[in-house]
């Protein structure tokens, strides 16, 4: 046979269509397993924001509290003073 055989052929392109498809689907996993490890990234850095806005606002009303708490005594202890006073 002049042409070579055909089979060699078929057996040639059909191992890199294997190879290629193969290659493709690799490359596919890594890609969503790497887009999947930044969406939990995302999603983890979110929960830290989330976390340190709750804790700053715990702060503040606790500080506005501490100040609420700190102005009433102080104009309850002025009142009794000048109650004593008079």
């Amino acid at each position: 046979m002049e042409g070579g055989n055909p089979f060699y052929l078929l057996l040639a392109i059909g191992t890199a269509g294997m190879l290629v498809m193969a290659v493709a689907i690799v490359a596919f996993i890594l890609y969503y397993q790497k887009r999947m490890l930044n969406e939990k990234l995302k999603q983890h850095q979110m929960e830290i924001e989330h976390q340190e806005n709750t804790l700053r606002m715990t702060l503040e009303s606790q500080e506005n509290e501490r100040k609420r708490l700190a102005k009433d005594l102080h104009d309850g202890v002025q009142a009794m003073l000048q109650a004593l006073r008079l």
